[in-house]
Parts: structure tokens; sequence; C-alpha cells
């Protein structure tokens, strides 16, 4: 369960042109449920569903696995497409309270399909491919992407490499690559961000809808921990092939931030997903400890325009500052103060 308040100050600009002033308020974020479970040493399966007014009921990670002798696997159901550090990672072990601006508008989230990934720990070097049809309304987290052909296949695949991989000394190096390919036919695709705070259901920077033939999706990971402090960035690059003879129509985005323990824990790296997992403190505050404190910063930026092609989407970037208590390794409280 995520119970969030918000308090959203706009300027005069943005509260006359989007209708932003009176959209205090709270919700559930995410309360979900979930089952998962082995039917055999090879056979994995999990069935998760969203039952917040922010998922609208939404099936989320759901699917079967089979999983070889020899570190591979083979996923069929609803699952996330491999692309993007902060959007692989589990929501339960995301370090603010949403996603940059760059990932909440260029990852494609939660899609049916099926994934084929290496999955052994031991190795420096892992990578995933997948097949996916695109759900309506999941890409670009837009609820307002119409028109999109559900019989096409979308290809998406994910490369990473783990260097200065010490668990003891809490110290890891993370490089990934991710790629995927959108595949239109003249159908619509869109990019929006609601930039950082999806409470209001507003998208301040948006470009509506594209009748493309393809899109052609980049992204960059860089990744390093040492001890309690934590550096992450990534780049997306996006070029859309509009249909008829337009030029190719190019959007962006990147985020940086920082992580810093001040009661000494570290983000734990898990080298079989390649992302962050979950945060232990080494004293809970239920049996008489203070838990862990981590102070937090970010900043990601999003660009949506393209003069060549008429596209003018708008552009847009954030700072964030945060702090979040872990009390334990499965309650925190998390504060985040987002300038855009």
């Amino acid at each position: 369960v995520m119970f969030d308040v918000h308090n959203i100050s706009p300027d005069t600009s943005l509260s006359e042109t989007l209708g932003l002033s009176g959209k205090d308020g709270v919700q559930f974020r995410r309360t979900r449920m979930f089952i998962k479970g082995t039917l055999n040493e090879k056979l994995h399966y999990q069935w998760q569903y969203d039952f917040s007014k922010a998922g609208i009921g939404q099936t989320k990670a759901t699917y079967l696995k089979y999983k070889s002798n020899n570190g591979r696997s083979l996923w069929a159901g609803n699952i996330k497409e491999p692309f993007g550090l902060e959007e692989v990672n589990s929501s339960k072990h995301e370090t603010f309270m949403e996603e940059s601006a760059a990932t909440l508008a260029f990852t494609p989230n939660y899609n049916p399909g099926f994934l084929y990934r290496k999955e052994n720990p031991v190795d420096d070097l892992a990578w995933e491919v997948g097949v996916f049809r695109t759900d309506e309304g999941s890409f670009g987290r837009s609820p307002n992407t119409t028109g999109v052909n559900l019989g096409d296949w979308n290809y998406t695949g994910r490369l990473t490499y783990v260097a200065n991989y010490d668990e003891l000394r809490d110290q890891v190096l993370h490089l990934g690559f991710a790629y995927s390919y959108r595949n239109l036919n003249g159908d619509h695709i869109r990019y929006d961000s609601k930039v950082e705070n999806v409470y209001h259901n507003v998208s301040l920077v948006d470009t509506g809808l594209i009748a493309a033939e393809s899109a052609n999706q980049f992204g960059y990971e860089i990744a390093w921990v040492n001890g309690p402090l934590s550096l992450q960035s990534e780049l997306f690059d996006i070029r859309v092939d509009p249909a008829g003879e337009q030029s190719n129509a190019d959007f962006g985005g990147h985020y940086v931030m920082v992580s810093y323990f001040l009661t000494g824990e570290s983000r734990p790296y898990n080298r079989t997903y390649r992302y962050f997992g979950r945060v232990k403190p080494r004293t809970s505050y239920f049996l008489g400890g203070r838990g862990a404190w981590e102070l937090t910063a970010r900043y990601s930026a999003v660009e949506l325009n393209d003069f060549d092609t008429g596209i003018f989407g708008g552009e847009a970037d954030s700072a964030t500052l945060g702090l979040n208590w872990y009390m334990d390794s499965r309650t925190r409280l998390m504060l985040n103060w987002i300038n855009t």
C-alpha cells in the first residue's frame, strides 16, 4: 500500500492554462495484491492486481516463467518491457515517490508478450530480449493514446554490465543499454509526462497523437554505489518516423540522481535482475532502533519539441529534494519537494 498526500502550488500562467489550482489532495498511489509461487523447480508463476484509483483496476506483473538449468528463463504474460533502469526497478524499492519526468515520458511499462533473459547472478554481462504487443493506454503512461494497432509486435532488449562488484563492501558500477522498436504502421504514438507528480492527471508536456510508421528508442544507464553514497543517471534518445514523407521527429530526456544514507546503509544491488532492491535498515524502529535515514536529490529534463516536423510538445525540467525514513525493511515514510 502506498498512500500519498500532495500539495501543488502552480504559478499563475500554469494554473490558468492547465487548471492546476485546487489540485491538492490525497490518494492511494498503489494498492496491490499478488500471488506467486512455483509449480516445480522450473516453472514459476505470479498474478498481481492494482486496486488503486490511479491504477483504475489494472493487471500488473502477471506471468508464467520457465527457468532452465543454464541460467536462462522464458517469460510469458503481462511483463515490464526491459527498458530503463529506473523503470525496471520495483515500485516497492523506488528512491523517490515518482519516477523521473524522462522515465515517465519514454518507458513502455507493462505490456503483454514474451521475454527471454539471461539471469545468472555470477556473470558480469547480462541480457534480455522480448516481443510485446502494445496494450492500449499503457505506452507513455497516457490513457488518451488511441488508434494503436494492437496486432503489431514491438521489440525491446536490454544489455547490462556489472563492474567493481563487492557485496560485502557495498560497491558496484552498473552500465546498461536498452533499445526498443515500436512497430506502428501508420497508427498513433504519444509521448507525455506528468513531471513527477501523477496525482492531478494533467500532462505538463505532451506531443499529442503522432501518426507514425515506427519509433526507435535508445536508453543509456549508469549507476555507481560506494557504501552509503550512490549516483545514478539515464539518457533517452527517441526517433519517430512519421507517416508520410516527413523527416524524423527527435525527442529526448535525462535525469541525474544522488542518494546518501545518514545511518550508513547502502542501496542494495540485485545482480540477477540488474536493478536496486529492498533497503534493510541496520536497526528497526519498531524494535527500539532508529531505522535508516536517506537524503536524496534528482534533476530531470524532458524535451518534446521537434521544430522540423511542427511538433510542439513542450519541455520541462524538475529539481527534487527528498528525505526517506525506512522504519524497517517494509515500511517507510517519504518526503519530496519538487520544483518544475
